[in-house]
Parts: C-alpha cells; structure tokens; sequence
C-alpha cells in the first residue's frame, strides 16, 4: 500500500486487482488488474497531483504508469537493456520510491542486486547502482543524498572459474569452500588447483550507505 503525498488517497495492490482508497471518506474504488498477467509486485508510488500511480511489474521488468482518474494503463518503461555498457537482462522491479521533486523514481532490481534511478519526465535511466544480494525495501534520507536499501541476502556469490550448466558434474564443488567469516571467505582460496574467487564482502565490515547521485551514462 502507498499514501499520496497530502494524505488523501491511498493504494494497495492485490493479486489481480487495485483498491484505491479515499481516505477522507473511507470510499474505495476496485480496479481490474492493470498488470495484463505479466507481473506485479509491492512497489507502488502516487504523483504529487494525485493523478498518475507507478507500479513495479515485478518479474516483466518495467514501472507501470497508471491514470488514476481513467483508471487505465499510460505506458510500461522496461528497465531491462544496455547502461553504463552493461546489459541487463530479466530484471525484477521491486520496491519504489519518489523523489520529492516528482521528477525522479527510485527503483529495485532484485534479480540484479541493484538501484537503478528513472527520470519520470525522459522515462530514461540515469543511473544503475550495486547493491547487496535481492534487495527488497529501499528509503531515501530527507535530504536526499543517500538511499537505505535492505537486503534480503548477503552475498553475491560469484562462479567458480570455468564453470557452466553444461560442467557441473565435473568442475563444480561438491562441499563448501571455506566457511564464513574467515580469509578464505574474504581473498578466495586454491582447492585441487582450482582458485575459488572470495565473496565480495564477509559479512563484518560496516558498510557505507549506497550514495545514489551518480555520472551521467557514458
């Protein structure tokens, strides 16, 4: 569920319906799913006008622009493609949030371990961020310097070198490689000849929050 910005009008996302919710008199109004069966999640934001809803499309990969006084979809803007020369693929839009302007939403990639941040009035990305493993609720600090992303993992655990879903038999490991926390969780270790890369972090270290201003795309 999402409030707008005055207070007057709230949202919730069902399975296969939306409830929208006049707060001042406690009328609802249930709507078709806009979601045509291709995904949904819990992301949900309102425009400062009350006009216009975006909602995460879940497992399609794209923010829905939803008219809430025609009750009808306006567009979807996939955030699956090519940034920063990287391609990203099969993305999952989580959790969202608003910038206060209303000119920017922040956006989860839980099958990507990443922020990335859409403006509203290009419908482009400008920016694509790491972070932790599945990430699932994200906030924005008042000043809007810094997103707090929570993570319902820890770890993005890399491949062992060589290995593909062709090879597991053979090249995979059929035990742990070391256990956590120690170095070899840290800086990667030689088992049979085989260098297994280390995890990105080990689970110790205070991290810094994720600073969400970033460089254009080049």
């Amino acid at each position: 569920m999402t409030l707008s910005e005055d207070g007057s009008l709230a949202l919730s996302v069902h399975n296969d319906l939306l409830t929208i919710i006049n707060t001042k008199n406690l009328i609802d109004r249930k709507v078709a799913s806009p979601f045509q069966q291709k995904g949904s999640y819990m992301g949900a934001v309102i425009s400062k006008d009350n006009k216009i809803a975006w909602l995460s499309g879940g497992n399609n990969g794209d923010i829905i622009v939803f008219d809430l006084n025609n009750l009808e979809i306006i567009k979807r803007i996939s955030i699956n493609g090519l940034y920063n020369k990287v391609l990203y693929k099969e993305s999952f839009t989580g959790d969202i949030r608003l910038s206060k302007d209303g000119k920017t939403l922040f956006i989860l990639d839980q099958f990507n371990f990443r922020m990335v941040t859409l403006n509203l009035e290009t419908c482009t990305l400008t920016g694509s961020i790491p972070t932790g493993r599945f990430p699932f609720g994200i906030d924005i600090s008042p000043d809007e310097k810094y997103a707090y992303v929570a993570n319902t993992g820890i770890y993005d655990y890399p491949l062992a070198p060589g290995l593909d879903k062709d090879n597991l038999e053979k090249v995979g490991l059929d035990f742990p490689p070391y256990g956590i926390p120690s170095g070899e969780a840290e800086k990667g270790i030689n088992i049979n000849g085989q260098k297994i890369p280390g995890l990105p972090w080990d689970g110790t270290k205070k991290r810094d929050p994720l600073i969400i201003k970033e460089s254009p795309p080049s």
